[in-house]
C-alpha cells in the first residue's frame, strides 16, 4: 500500500516504504551537493520500494546527468509505469524529466517555469534548471543565462532562506 510521506522540503513522496522514502531524501542531498553517492541511494530507495515512482525518475536523472540516455529512457519508463496514484507534482517531475530525456530544453525549462510556480521548493527540479541554463542553447534555448538564471533564483530564494542546498545552487 503506498503511503505520502515528504522530504525535506515538505514535498509529497508516494511509497510504501518509510526507507525508500529516506533513501531518496539522501540521494536529493547528494545530488544538490554534486558529491558521489545519488545513484547507490536512488537504487536503495527502489530496491526498497519498486513501486516508488520518484524513485525511479531519480534513477533517469541520475543516468541522464551521467549522459547515459538510453539507461535514463528505461529508468523514466518505469517510473512512468508506477506513477498511478502519484500527487500531481510528482507526475509533473516525471513529465519534465520525459521532456529532458527526450532532447527538448527549451520546452523542459517552460516547463520548469510553470512547475516553479506551484511548487518552489521542488529543489532537485531547480538543479536540473541550473544544467539547462548552463548548457545554452543547446539545453535551455537560453543565450544570456546568468542575468536570466539569477532572477529565478531571486524569485523563488524566499522559499529557501539560507538552505545550504538552494545557496549551493
Amino acid at each position: 500500500m503506498t503511503q505520502s510521506t515528504s522530504d525535506r522540503y515538505g514535498l509529497s513522496l508516494h511509497t510504501s516504504s518509510p526507507a525508500a522514502a529516506d533513501h531518496y531524501i539522501r540521494a536529493l542531498d547528494a545530488v544538490m551537493s554534486q558529491t558521489y553517492g545519488a545513484l547507490d541511494e536512488f537504487r536503495q530507495a527502489v530496491n526498497c520500494d519498486d513501486g516508488f515512482a520518484l524513485g525511479h525518475a531519480g534513477l533517469a536523472m541520475t543516468a541522464m546527468f551521467g549522459f547515459n540516455p538510453a539507461e535514463a529512457r528505461i529508468h523514466l519508463q518505469q517510473a512512468q509505469a508506477k506513477a498511478e496514484g502519484i500527487s500531481r507534482r510528482e507526475r509533473q517531475h516525471i513529465d519534465i524529466l520525459d521532456c529532458w530525456i527526450g532532447g527538448n530544453g527549451p520546452r523542459t525549462m517552460g516547463l520548469l517555469r510553470e512547475h516553479f510556480q506551484d511548487h518552489p521548493r521542488d529543489i532537485v527540479l531547480l538543479r536540473l534548471a541550473q544544467r539547462l541554463f548552463v548548457a545554452g542553447c543547446s539545453g535551455s534555448g537560453t543565450v544570456h543565462y546568468p542575468p536570466a538564471f539569477y532572477d529565478m533564483l531571486k524569485a523563488l530564494q524566499p522559499e529557501y532562506g539560507d538552505d545550504w542546498a538552494f545557496q549551493g545552487t
